[in-house]
């Protein structure tokens, strides 16, 4: 573990790349407060030195918290926590295309086009570039229906790919089918939490295999904020991946002083012996089914319900251009 004097701690060995350990590490301290508006962070340098970590590692996370606005890069000056609250929900993201377009038309005039020659071009370029990108087949693999139909609506309006989910189950049940299975598929995409197992499962098949980070929604963590002090949490998952995550995230979201117990039996005769000694069920999205005849009404139970970050959004439509400009 590396840990700086600001209580940045990052876990090597812990299957999550550091730079998005780093970049959620920074996001929490900024969502409590720690970090107020306009503080300004330490260099890329600096921070790698604190953190005995690459300079690329910094950077990559200081640019991710940019692109999502949390973070503002002033020439000359350095990186400050940004002052807009809205930068938190993207609501500026009009405003920040509207500026690009307004950049593009002055540069157009310049070059002596017309705003109607301009109109033209522009949409032509964007059904071009709709088109190009709707070549891309992309196969998202996910522990549940509802990470797969969640990452389906958040991708593919934008990115324009066409997106195939599938079940991490369905991988054991098929196979042989495999090859068949990801035939036309470009780019395969699953969470961190399931990445090596994925791996495991399908890199023989030589395809290009992505990893992205999954917040939990803000709903999940203001449930999990009220969560009376001195009770005992019984958290349920499918995987140590996802457990280690969970736990690593518990400090920032309010809950790291508890006392916590973890399993990620099948048996339901464990399952219940664990239940009985806990005060709150914690289970993740793939357990709820499992979990939930064993809880009933007696006890408090959160779902842990995650959603893909913009950095890892991003990351995804650069591997798309990536695989366009191959082809």
């Amino acid at each position: 573990m590396t840990k700086n004097s600001s209580g940045i701690s990052l876990k090597h060995k812990s299957g999550i790349p550091l730079y998005v350990q780093l970049k959620n590490q920074i996001k929490k301290r900024i969502q409590l407060g720690q970090w107020p508006p306009g503080q300004k962070l330490p260099t890329e340098r600096e921070l790698a030195d604190e953190l005995g970590i690459s300079r690329n590692t910094v950077s990559s996370a200081y640019k991710e918290l940019e692109a999502e606005g949390i973070l503002v890069s002033q020439q000359g000056r350095g990186t400050f926590v940004a002052n807009k609250a809205e930068l938190w929900t993207g609501q500026d993201r009009k405003e920040k295309l509207l500026k690009v377009i307004d950049l593009a038309i002055e540069e157009a005039t310049q070059l002596s086009f017309r705003l109607d020659e301009f109109l033209v071009i522009a949409l032509e370029r964007a059904r071009e570039k709709k088109e190009f990108l709707r070549l891309v087949r992309l196969a998202f693999v996910a522990s549940t229906e509802e990470y797969c139909q969640y990452f389906v609506q958040e991708l593919e309006p934008r990115a324009g790919v066409t997106i195939k989910p599938i079940l991490l189950s369905q991988l054991y049940e098929n196979k042989g089918l495999l090859a068949t299975i990801f035939a036309e598929i470009d780019l395969i995409v699953t969470t961190f939490f399931y990445l090596n197992e994925v791996k495991e499962l399908l890199s023989h098949l030589g395809k290009p295999i992505l990893g992205i980070a999954m917040n939990l929604e803000p709903e999940t963590i203001v449930e999990l904020a009220r969560i009376p002090e001195g009770k005992k949490i019984g958290l349920v998952c499918r995987s140590e991946p996802f457990a280690r995550h969970f736990l690593e995230t518990s400090d920032c979201i309010g809950i790291g002083s508890h006392r916590l117990a973890v399993t990620q039996s099948t048996s339901a005769l464990e399952l219940k012996s664990l239940l009985d000694k806990v005060d709150v069920v914690v289970v993740s999205s793939d357990r709820r089914e499992d979990v939930l005849p064993l809880v009933g009404e007696s006890k408090p139970l959160i779902e842990l319900r995650y959603r893909p970050d913009l950095g890892s959004i991003n990351n995804i439509k650069s591997a798309i251009l990536e695989l366009q400009e191959k082809q």
